[in-house]
């Protein structure tokens, strides 16, 4: 039986429509993979060993180089300057390590950090189906830092660039940061910091940058050049399209004739919806100007039990 031609060519224009629909569909849901913005995992974890061991706290943590990582101003108390190294392992074979540099310069204090991951023999469990098994991937992370230091306070400057490399394909990204400290002498400091500001400047990159805020302070209740050492942290984290965070800690020890070990831990409220630890633990072998640190996570960003191992002298 023939169907009326009137008919009959509707039926062909619904499917064309139909077709059409499912075509589109399925290239906005094939574009949207590949464009959808991803957060760097070098931003994920803490670079500095001893703000791993506070869970990530750093906004008002002065006077050693890794923190330019999470306040650039927090260089701004180093005596002459410093060194520091991280390192930690990652699932399947990967690592995440970290190296920074500062300096002081009369009223100026200068830094510079480089962050690597190295994403091991199986890249695709963290970066999806882009990324094959045995394919070469990592992502770096360099910071430059600048601070002018007036009184007891300094303001501070970051530019900051990150290069995901997944075989011969690359995506970067560039931002920048800028903080506060104001140091009470030694016995406390206040430090407040916004990080990824603007988020990603290159437009055509697949890399999200969130925005951190970042509000801390410290308080030493007893003197740091004496032999036992006491001080307590407490800061206010909202990231960008996130709730807010708390993070309590403490770090206390004894430190003798520039010898000596400090303990740390500290409390971070969890984000809902994840299995993040929500405590942290650390410690310290202080060697005159050499500080080897530990720091422990039980449940990380990676949902793997961390341990990092870190490296700190003063010059």
């Amino acid at each position: 039986m023939r169907l009326p031609r009137k008919r009959f060519t509707a039926r062909v224009a619904v499917a064309l429509v139909c077709v059409s629909v499912a075509t589109i569909t399925d290239a906005v849901s094939l574009l949207a993979q590949v464009t959808r913005p991803n957060r760097p995992f070098v931003l994920s974890m803490s670079p500095s060993v001893r703000s791993a061991g506070l869970q990530g706290s750093g906004a008002a943590l002065m006077g050693y180089p890794g923190a330019i990582f999470s306040n650039p101003a927090g260089i701004a108390t180093l005596r002459h300057g410093g060194l520091e190294g991280s390192y930690r392992s990652v699932p399947a074979g990967g690592s995440l390590s970290a190296a920074s540099i500062a300096l002081r310069l009369r009223q100026f204090d200068l830094g510079f950090g480089v962050e690597r991951m190295d994403f091991g023999s199986e890249p695709g469990r963290l970066l999806g189906a882009g990324a094959s098994a045995g394919a070469d991937a990592d992502e770096v992370g360099l910071v430059g830092s600048g601070v002018y230091r007036f009184g007891m306070i300094a303001f501070g400057g970051s530019t900051k660039y990150l290069r995901r490399s997944v075989d011969a394909t690359d995506d970067e990204a560039f931002s920048g940061d800028v903080g506060i400290a104001i140091a009470l002498l030694d016995i406390a400091a206040l430090g407040f910091a916004v990080q990824n500001i603007g988020g990603n400047w290159k437009n055509n990159s697949a890399l999200a940058l969130p925005r951190l805020t970042r509000l801390g302070f410290t308080m030493n209740y007893l003197d740091p050049l004496d032999a036992v050492r006491l001080l307590s942290t407490a800061e206010l984290q909202w990231p960008e399209g996130r709730g807010s965070r708390l993070v309590l800690g403490g770090e206390g020890g004894v430190v003798d004739r520039g010898f000596g070990i400090i303990v740390r831990g500290a409390f971070k409220s969890r984000p809902a919806g994840t299995n993040l630890s929500e405590f942290a633990f650390g410690a310290s072998v202080v060697l005159k100007n050499v500080a080897i640190d530990w720091a422990f996570q039980e449940n990380d960003v990676f949902l793997d039990t961390a341990h990092h191992f870190g490296l700190r002298l003063a010059l």
